[in-house]
């Protein structure tokens, strides 16, 4: 009969033997701010020697990481000692990556210790204290003193025989065969004493050095109970403490992901008797139950957080450690059959010794040396950040052009809020900005913005306003014939409103019947009351209503953009009274300045005015045709700033070698544009990386770079910065 209960403390039983070694600790690592570099710092110790070989190594969840461009700390002759450091350069080596965790392992090796790296189907448990509060057990701290290596999947069916045909002609008997239903499911019907002389028979037949003995010799035949020496290199079972250390992977929830189980999970018997248990299939696992016994093939569910695989279900799991009371054996894990209280980490349950079932199976760990450091997990970016200023007047910091910074870098835009540029006064209206930079704003300084999208760009947006009265020079020449001869607060044609609220409405100063003409339509079939305004482009308008204008509560009924043309709006849940109203808001003296936007009206991002000077007509060109042959598409050109119907008029993208040891690259550019170069140094594969760049100034414009020591190829590319108006 299988007896369980669930025990919280764990004392290991383990010989003896103790054997000096080199020590990793307190590993720490971080990328620095601003930079592309990462930061490894570990303290290393021997009792054999002053000065050791330090290996540094990194993955990407599965993937290892080459490194190659570092400095400190690292490889021959590191003097033992605390406070070490490692730089890892990982623009050079990871160039344009990122992840949210890349794990670090410290190795030092003073050449009297194993090789602490990972057998192939073992992963590194580290050494270290894992403590918290377990919903089920309370209070625990468990504690690994030395590195293992530990199966990643309970001992497979394949795994056993291999070992087991070298065991049987060598020496060893064993009271069991091994059961499975195929080779990649866990071996069953072997009991502990079959496991504890299979561990020895797999180091005998890996040549490395075997944990239990009796009487002094290996432990090969019969049925007892050996002497363990954990100093040994050789294969064992995992206390019960090291077996929960592992099982829960750094956590101190009920199940190594969680506090909740499901079959998508773990293979197990579930069943509504644990609220905990919350699979929406009940009793066995329905993938698993057609075979007997039902267990899973190894490795079919996600691993914990060490990379463990079904530390939670399958099969139950035989340990070292034994009850004094009458001499049977801890397990851990649970298996198909059981329900979910067995398979939480802190349940240990008992078996004696000789007992063999189609439930319980077994996993091995192995002495890693204590010269591998714990895995250290940190966010890595070795992307480029790039920065676009654009400003048609002023002294942007940082200048107008294009900026490139690393992760976690920190600029505060900043401009002169008034310029002036051959007599005319011009005003800083706010920005408008991407990526990290805010959207919009209306002062002269974004303030610090921390740079967290690879790709930000900010417009400072300017009117020319020599009299500074938020009235545009060229508003105020059209209707007044001077750059200056409104008076903002003049109503100039008697209509009640005055100039400058005409400019924000976008109606005439001088005609007095030029106003919104909000109007309201109760005729509708519908039952909808019809409400309507003029519009023009470039403005803001919301259409609100209350309901009782004592006291007045406005709520909003639509916003839309200016069209030219009158908007209507429906409102399908008037009151029985209900007043409305329309609320402009204009480009000068808020956070959004477009004061010359740029209409298309047939939706081919060609601009009207652009198609006007180019083809004749404010719809004139077709975006996808070649007009003048030269390989650009029309839109291409536009996105250039090349004149679509003159072939001679394109990028004139150009790298030529100086005498002096660099490369000169040329372009044409036009205002508002930004020009990326980016650089490879190989076809197959193709890995391209930024240079550099400029802003667009209308004249040609070049980026000179180191030449490099073999052959290079560059290609540019063209981005207009949201924000500007061309």
């Amino acid at each position: 009969m299988k007896i369980k209960w669930m025990l919280i403390g764990l004392i290991p039983v383990l010989g003896s033997s103790v054997q000096a070694v080199v020590t990793v600790e307190n590993t720490v690592a971080a990328q620095v701010t601003g930079t592309k570099t990462v930061t490894v710092g570990y303290d290393v110790s021997s009792d054999f020697a002053g000065a050791v070989t330090i290996t540094l190594r990194a993955f990407d969840g599965e993937d290892e990481v080459p490194l190659s461009a570092l400095s400190g700390d690292v490889g021959a002759g590191v003097v033992t000692g605390t406070g070490k450091s490692i730089v890892w350069d990982a623009g050079a080596d990871w160039y344009g990556q990122h992840t949210a965790g890349l794990k670090f392992l410290v190795v030092a090796d003073d050449g009297q210790d194993i090789t602490p790296v990972p057998m192939d189907g073992t992963v590194l448990v580290p050494a270290g204290t894992t403590a918290g509060t377990d919903p089920d057990f309370g209070a625990f701290s468990l504690t690994l003193a030395n590195n293992l290596f530990m199966d990643e999947t309970e001992i497979t069916k394949h795994v056993w025989d291999s070992v087991y045909i070298w065991a049987v002609t060598n020496g060893y008997d064993f009271n069991h065969e091994g059961f499975a239903i195929s080779n990649n499911h866990p071996v069953t019907t072997v009991n502990w004493y079959d496991c504890v002389k299979w561990c020895n028979a797999r180091s005998e037949m890996e040549g490395i050095e075997p944990c239990y003995s009796v009487g002094g010799t290996t432990y090969r035949s019969g049925v007892l109970i050996p002497d363990v020496d954990a100093g040994a290199t050789g294969y064992r079972l995992p206390t019960g403490e090291e077996w929960e250390y592992a099982a829960r992977g750094g956590v101190a929830s009920r199940f190594a992901w969680g506090n909740q189980i499901t079959h998508n999970e773990a293979n197990y018997f579930s069943s509504s008797e644990y609220n905990y248990d919350t699979s929406s299939t009940r009793g066995f696992h329905p993938d698993f139950s057609t075979d007997w016994p039902g267990t899973s093939p190894a490795g079919t569910f996600a691993p914990n957080g060490y990379g463990l695989y079904d530390v939670s279900g399958n099969v139950a799991e035989w340990c070292w450690d034994e009850d004094v009371v009458d001499g049977s054996r801890y397990m851990h894990d649970g298996s198909w059959i059981d329900g979910a209280e067995y398979l939480r980490c802190g349940s240990i349950f008992l078996q004696f010794p000789d007992r063999a079932t189609v439930f319980d199976g077994f996993r091995t760990v192995r002495k890693a040396g204590v010269s591998v450091s714990g895995t250290v997990v940190t966010y890595v970016d070795a992307r480029d950040y790039t920065l676009s200023v654009i400003s048609q007047a002023g002294t942007p910091a940082p200048a107008a052009g294009f900026h490139v910074y690393a992760w976690g870098s920190t600029v505060t835009c900043s401009v002169d809020p008034v310029v002036i540029v051959s007599n005319t006064v011009y005003v800083m209206k706010g920005w408008t900005g991407s990526g990290s930079v805010p959207a919009e704003g209306s002062s002269a300084s974004t303030g610090l913005v921390f740079l967290s999208d690879p790709e930000s760009s900010i417009v400072w947006n300017w009117i020319a306003d020599n009299d500074q009265d938020d009235l545009p020079n060229d508003w105020e020449l059209k209707f007044s014939g001077s750059e200056t001869g409104m008076i903002a607060t003049a109503d100039t044609d008697g209509d009640g409103y005055t100039a400058a609220q005409e400019f924000i409405l976008g109606t005439d100063p001088t005609n007095g019947l030029s106003q919104p003409n909000l109007s309201v339509d109760t005729t509708s079939t519908t039952g909808a009351v019809v409400v309507s305004c003029s519009t023009i482009v470039g403005r803001t308008y919301t259409i609100e209503y209350t309901d009782s204008l004592t006291p007045s509560d406005w709520s909003t009924l639509a916003v839309f953009s200016g069209t030219g043309l009158v908007e209507e709006y429906e409102d399908n849940l008037m009151g029985t009274n209900r007043y409305y109203r329309v609320k402009v808001q204009s480009a000068v003296g808020t956070t959004t300045f477009v004061w010359k936007t740029r209409a298309d009206t047939d939706g081919d991002e060609l601009p009207n005015d652009w198609e006007q000077t180019y083809f004749a007509s404010e719809e004139g060109a077709v975006a996808s045709l070649d007009s003048d042959n030269d390989g650009y598409t029309n839109l291409d050109e536009f996105r250039m700033g090349s004149d679509p119907t003159n072939p001679a008029s394109h990028l004139n993208f150009t790298v030529s070698a100086s005498g002096n040891g660099t490369v000169q690259i040329f372009s044409s550019t036009a205002y508002g544009r930004i020009y990326v170069i980016e650089y490879t140094d190989s076809l197959s594969p193709v890995d391209w990386r930024l240079l550099g760049g400029y802003a667009g100034t209308g004249e040609v414009e070049h980026f000179e770079s180191s030449a490099p020591s073999s052959p290079r190829y560059y290609r540019m590319r063209v981005e207009i910065p949201y924000g500007v108006e061309l």
